[in-house]
């Protein structure tokens, strides 16, 4: 069996200039795909606008479709509010 050498993580970006570069890419992709906020938004308003698009937050889908993926069919939500 092969040993395989671990990756140097501290040189993902080797420069200011290549981070800012792979920002711009980011921000760009973003707007494409039109996922677009305002970079100040506080938590409270992130739920205002949750709720305004029809997120209910005491839903906690979020948190119940992780806990499908870890677990699979074995969890059920049902089971943990008895």
């Amino acid at each position: 069996m092969a040993v395989l050498p671990k990756p140097d993580k501290k040189k993902l970006f080797v420069t200011g200039a290549e981070k800012e570069a792979f920002r711009k890419l980011a921000r760009e992709v973003n707007e494409r795909i039109e996922i677009t906020y305002p970079p100040a938004m506080t938590i409270e308003e992130l739920y205002a606008s949750q709720v305004a698009h029809g997120i209910r937050p005491e839903d906690n889908g979020a948190s119940r479709e992780l806990m499908r993926m870890r677990y699979g069919d074995d969890y059920k939500e049902d089971d943990e509010q008895e």
